[in-house]
């Protein structure tokens, strides 16, 4: 595609008053799967216009399948541009597409165009070439912001220059070079790159770059070390020379969180070279949870570098050498930083991702369907509910029972002779089964209960007499439906969890001793600059035990965060809903205020937060129900997924303002209403503190306006709740407002707020 195209194609793209400018984020390389993962965090975490640069549009045009509902979300804001012959490889391109997106956010990651033959001269004018690129890119930045004069910020994704390693340290690193001399070429081109980038921008206070350099990548598990079936497709090898101690790895996932955080503090991380790593693993060990995964036979084949570098598949020696140096470079030498990584995705409440965990995610990939290791999807077509008592269990059984592919769903209640027992059982008498809570105190009966059940729904309860009472032997009950899952063969396990206290207390409330200060001064973490100390689990799970004797609302938050953790522990494929504020919560967050304004009752609102601009994810419990049947229904896409619901990010005074839009202002249309003057009524925000008792409500308010008021303070928790990813399973949901307009004549609504 010729330089006008791009021009056209930047053009032509509608402007829209919402998009902030100054968020105009650059992906170089948006048809990688670095380029992917990092345009989706960059759509989550808000940024404005996203541009993808690639020289494969048409490939890179399966971005946005994913986002097919929300079109009204991304419309004017992911544009995919072609850079034909290579994103980089015309210095006039590039200056085009810098000068005229204006982009402030700039990633860049780059290919080696290799030889498939590793062993012929080409492999060191691959790397040349890619060098050459790269250093052609920050020429052209420099040119570009001596003309605009643009702050612009850049995170460029790197590996070491391993030939200039090699040479400074031959006793360590002792790697045949190839015969023209060349020495992972892939690497060393990009590390050349970054290092060339830092020097000439160290000159430009206005031009930041921040280097991330990766280790081994868990997607090298889908090509190079796939495992391999024998003739008889009973054993599956993962041939390579990685030799026998653990080597560092990571997900490119990861970069989705990483990314964005380094661009909202570029001058933080501005002139450091990251190096990330989410742990070092054996192969080993690789090999065992891939059986575990999948129950085949893998192991791991072991091989010397010549035996790998004289296998028939392309770039052989190239990749004999990559496994080389990472077998050479692993172990307790290594200068990649899991601190580092942690770091960077604690904002966004992530850990970098296990291999057991882009396993779940990737378990049904092409590449291990091609090889024999999984077969075709069983569809799920009887699930268990347990807790059906709640709001939450009622909807979602009532979602199933309205899904065709779904044939049986046992609803567990606490009493099944219940009037929402016998109304679920009134749907559909033939696909309903009403069991118990006292037919699941004990393996024997669970085992029984769940016997040829395909999919489990679970929860903790949140009721009122459930939520400051919560003791280990509840925690311990839904570990034990866990167990009895994985004895039962059951499939997949929608899980609705919430934050985890543990994580946030240290984003939000974490209160540094003197010893831990002195501890962070002498961090090894100073010389990158990082400017959030990290700190252990351990220490905050410790300083917590202490504050949720004084705060019990809090217990059940970080229970259902531990039985989360307990669950992919077990290797059973779990997706994960984090739940959000429901509308139908404001119904017990309203009273009359008992304050008089122009002779009428205003309404009051309570509330937990002090600032009422904290933004709360919410989504009716209606939609978690449709959600929940969609995932059931294509599981193994969402296998491993943290879904954070929401449908609306809104403040509590605006809640205040629809509330009386709806209920008061609208009454004035109503000639026959005798209560016209509603519309000078007011809706009041009154701040709720643990001291504080609300008549009527008991501690209801208290511990919403805590467990919420809480969550709404972070950054982190909005980051997390995706409205993109739940139009994926509701495409028409149920926005706060049409809630509200839906419950105009809600009697216990109307009651709340004086109407009749």
């Amino acid at each position: 595609t010729t330089t006008t195209t791009t021009t056209t194609t930047i053009t032509n793209a509608q402007s829209d008053a919402t998009v902030q400018e100054n968020r105009t984020a650059l992906v170089f390389g948006a048809s990688s799967e670095q380029g992917r993962a990092v345009i989706e965090g960059l759509v989550d975490a808000g940024f404005g216009k996203i541009y993808g640069v690639t020289s494969h549009l048409t490939y890179a045009s399966r971005l946005l399948a994913r986002y097919k509902h929300e079109h009204h979300i991304l419309k004017n804001r992911v544009y995919l541009l072609e850079c034909g012959g290579g994103a980089l490889s015309n210095p006039q391109q590039v200056k085009q597409v810098l000068s005229e997106t204006k982009a402030r956010y700039i990633f860049l990651v780059t290919a080696t165009d290799l030889p498939r033959h590793a062993h012929t001269k080409g492999c060191r004018e691959a790397e040349n070439m890619e060098y050459d690129a790269i250093r052609s890119f920050f020429d052209v930045l420099v040119e570009v912001y001596k003309e605009d004069g643009l702050e612009r910020n850049v995170v460029f994704s790197s590996h070491e220059d391993v030939r200039a390693m090699c040479i400074l340290d031959n006793r360590r690193l002792s790697i045949p070079p190839l015969e023209d001399g060349s020495v992972v070429p892939n690497f060393s081109g990009k590390g050349r790159g970054a290092e060339y980038g830092l020097q000439i921008l160290s000159d430009y206070p206005d031009l930041t770059l921040s280097v991330i350099t990766l280790p081994f990548l868990y997607s090298n598990f889908l090509a190079l070390c796939c495992p391999l079936p024998d003739k008889g497709q009973t054993e599956w090898q993962i041939s390579a020379c990685l030799g026998d101690d653990a080597i560092d790895m990571f997900s490119e996932h990861d970069l989705a969180f990483i990314v964005p955080e380094i661009f909202e503090n570029p001058s933080i991380y501005s002139q450091c070279n990251l190096k990330l790593t989410a742990g070092a693993a054996r192969l080993n060990d690789i090999a065992e949870s891939f059986s575990a995964f999948f129950g085949k036979d893998v192991i791991y084949n072991p091989l010397t570098y010549q035996e790998m570098a004289n296998l028939s598949i392309p770039t052989a020696a190239c990749m004999a050498q990559m496994c080389h140096f990472f077998a050479s470079y692993g172990g307790s030498t290594s200068s990649y930083s899991k601190d580092v990584a942690e770091s960077l995705m604690l904002p966004a409440l992530r850990r970098p991702q296990t291999f057991e965990e882009w396993l779940l995610l990737h378990g049904n990939a092409r590449e291990f369907q091609e090889v024999g290791l999984t077969a075709k999807a069983v569809p799920i077509i009887s699930v268990c509910v347990f807790d059906a008592d709640t709001v939450e269990g009622i909807n979602v059984a009532e979602s199933l029972l309205k899904n065709d592919n779904i044939r049986s769903v046992t609803a567990v209640f606490s009493d099944f002779d219940s009037e929402p027992a016998r109304r679920l059982y009134a749907i559909d008498p033939e696909r309903v089964r009403l069991a118990s809570i006292s037919e699941t105190r004990d393996e024997k009966s669970l085992k029984k209960l769940l016997e040829g059940t395909d999919g489990v729904f679970m929860m903790i309860d949140m009721s009122d007499a459930g939520i400051l009472h919560r003791d280990e032997g509840e925690e311990l009950h839904a570990i034990n439906i866990i167990d009895a899952c994985e004895m039962c063969s059951v499939r997949h396990i929608v899980f609705c969890t919430t934050e985890s206290i543990v994580e946030m207390q240290h984003e939000l409330k974490w209160p540094p001793s003197n010893n831990e200060k002195a501890e962070d001064d002498e961090s090894s973490l100073k010389s990158t600059k990082l400017s959030k100390p990290l700190r252990s689990i351990t220490q905050i799970d410790a300083y917590l035990h202490e504050q949720l004797q004084k705060h019990p609302q809090k217990m059940v938050i970080d229970a259902k965060a531990r039985i989360a953790a307990y669950a992919k522990s077990e290797r059973i494929t779990v997706t994960f809903v984090i739940l959000p504020m429901y509308p139908e919560n404001f119904i017990d967050l309203v009273t009359k205020a008992g304050v008089v304004t122009n002779n009428v009752d205003n309404a009051a609102m309570h509330f937990a937060p002090e600032k009422e601009e904290c933004l709360l994810a919410c989504m009716s419990v209606q939609d978690l129900g449709r959600a929940v049947a969609r995932i059931f229904d294509f599981y193994e896409e969402y296998a491993g997924h943290e879904i954070g619901l929401a449908t609306d990010f809104i403040t509590i005074r605006e809640v205040a303002q629809v509330v009386r839009e709806i209920f008061f202002e609208s009454r004035i249309d109503n000639k026959d209403d005798t209560f016209a003057n509603d519309a000078n009524r007011i809706v009041q925000i009154q701040h709720v503190h643990e001291q504080m008792q609300v008549d009527g409500t008991g501690n209801r308010i208290i511990d919403l306006g805590a467990i919420f008021g809480f969550c709404s303070q972070s950054d982190a928790v909005r980051k997390r709740h995706s409205i993109a990813k739940v139009l994926n399973l509701c495409p028409e949901p149920t926005t706060f407002k049409m809630w509200m307009n839906e419950n105009k004549y809600n009697p216990a609504f109307r009651e709340k707020l004086g109407l009749r």
